[in-house]
């Protein structure tokens, strides 16, 4: 079990050993809910550890366009907000579709000591490309459309507490 004090999730990518604070799998941090036994923490306390930058191993970057991008993949973030919050926290997703985009609205819902905070943030994707000259219709070639947005919203609404924060500001 990691020390209360320390603000930094110690996972790995692959299954951490047992006791070290972090979520077997991804998809256990991003389900726990308000569903674990331990203590719920002041919420001043979660948003300070919030708030300190995510480690440099835990980000990849992508190129988009021209530009390269530094980002924490969702099932991350899911981690460090399982860790900060000791698994008192919540996701609630809804889904807006027009005929070329997909609008994903995401929730977190922090449980805190006296009370729970929420904040919500958006992501957007095209659903699919359509060539400018010849109109041509392909699929978007990196992910789906609708996990990439949920992504994005998950992420930018976890930013909203403070988490990687930074990485919007380079």
């Amino acid at each position: 079990m990691p020390h209360p004090n320390d603000p930094t999730p110690t996972f790995e990518d692959a299954s951490p050993p047992a006791g070290d604070g972090a979520p077997a799998e991804p998809e256990a941090a991003a389900t726990a809910g308000n569903q674990s036994d331990s203590t719920r923490r002041p919420l001043q306390s979660i948003l300070e550890d919030m708030r300190q930058p995510i480690r440099e191993r835990h980000l990849e970057t992508k190129r988009k366009g021209g530009d390269q991008l530094t980002y924490c993949p969702w099932h991350r973030v899911a981690r460090y907000v399982e860790h900060h919050t000791n698994g008192h926290w919540s996701k609630d997703v809804e889904i807006t579709t027009t005929e070329r985009r997909i609008f994903v609205t995401c929730t977190v819902t922090i449980e805190a000591e006296g009370g729970s905070v929420s904040r919500s943030a958006t992501g957007t994707e095209k659903l699919y490309k359509v060539d400018a000259e010849t109109g041509e219709v392909t699929e978007i070639p990196y992910g789906d459309p609708s996990s990439n947005a949920e992504s994005m919203a998950f992420r930018r609404a976890c930013a909203q507490f403070g988490l990687g924060l930074g990485l919007y500001e380079g």
